[in-house]
């Protein structure tokens, strides 16, 4: 069966529109990536003309899919209940899966246990602080992206750090309208550079990147030394006359 998520966002990304947001995550995605390494890297969702761990220096890439269709690079599961092991993987993708999730917050949970140690989360997600949250508040909600729910950056920010993990960057992306001409779009490329100055976490997209948090332990042995502080006995008073 396959997945209505995988195969939206697949079909949408191929449109004019989905083809230029494409094109700006993958910058974006290339750059974050390039400064991560390890030896697993996972993504959540099989999109066949965004695999975005292409140019991670990382070798061993996974993707996990809810889809069982044929022909499909992927292992099948749900991204609620990952079938990797805890503290396994280096880094892990999760591109505008929140979205369309039932229990996004699971997502993450499951996320941040399978990540080592300082591990990466690296996330896209739609704004809802944007233009492209106007246009899902006023226009219609039953075409894609339109139809999932946009979440906060402080909502996502709440679910990471639950669990242990910190956001260490947050940048948005695409501050053009969502226009669904070419022509239209590049019209308005002047916002690009208008919207890093003026409004810079307004973009349709947002790109958050949380850096899962290694807690120092103190040793036992170190802990009972400072506990256990012996004391000399006294020394005895000389006689007085």
């Amino acid at each position: 069966m396959e997945n209505e998520f995988e195969k939206a966002l697949s079909h949408w990304f191929a449109s004019q529109l989905g083809h230029c947001v494409l094109a700006a995550e993958y910058t974006e995605i290339e750059e974050t990536l390039s400064h991560i390494y390890g030896f697993h890297i996972a993504q959540l969702g099989y999109l066949p003309q965004a695999n975005f761990m292409d140019k991670s220096p990382i070798n061993h890439q996974i993707i996990i899919s809810e889809s069982r269709a044929k022909n499909h690079p992927a292992i099948c599961a749900q991204f609620d209940t990952l079938p990797l092991r805890s503290a396994s993987v280096d880094a892990i993708v999760i591109p505008h899966v929140l979205e369309y999730a039932d229990n996004p917050k699971a997502i993450i949970d499951e996320a941040c246990r399978v990540l080592i140690p300082e591990g990466h989360i690296i996330l896209l997600h739609f704004n809802p602080t944007s233009l492209w949250g106007l246009k899902k508040t006023l226009g219609k909600k039953d075409k894609f992206p339109w139809n999932g729910k946009f979440y906060s950056v402080s909502s996502i920010k709440h679910w990471i750090e639950e669990n242990d993990c910190t956001v260490i960057a947050q940048k948005s992306l695409f501050f053009r309208p969502p226009l669904s001409h070419t022509t239209s779009l590049d019209n308005f490329k002047f916002m690009e550079i208008l919207g890093k100055l003026c409004w810079p976490f307004s973009g349709g997209i947002n790109i958050i990147v949380a850096k899962k948090i290694v807690m120092p332990l103190t040793p036992i042995a170190e802990v009972v030394k400072k506990k256990l502080r012996w004391r000399t006995a006294p020394e005895a008073a000389e006689p007085t006359s």
